[in-house]
């Protein structure tokens, strides 16, 4: 993020920057007021919280690798070959 654009052309020449929010400040006290504010609060305690999985959003929208209990054909299957391993 430093290497973006010349020191010369950044906000009070590249010196106060917020990581969490991305956003160069021209003074350090403006850099203090932003870290004090909601958006940069509400931008903090997202990143803390932990992205979505695949897995979890593949569960949200149905597509599970989990199929469930058997039935039908499958069941029938599985019986007749029980019943072949006993005789």
């Amino acid at each position: 993020y430093h290497d973006t654009k010349a020191l010369e052309d950044l906000p009070g020449f590249g010196q106060w920057y917020c990581v969490e929010c991305a956003k160069w400040f021209e003074s350090e006290t403006n850099l203090v007021q932003h870290a004090k504010g909601k958006p940069h609060k509400r931008r903090v305690r997202q990143l803390k919280e932990e992205p979505y999985s695949q897995k979890e959003a593949e569960a949200a929208t149905g597509l599970t690798t989990d199929n469930g209990k058997r039935t039908g054909d499958a069941e029938k299957m599985e019986v007749e070959v029980a019943v072949d391993e006993v005789t």
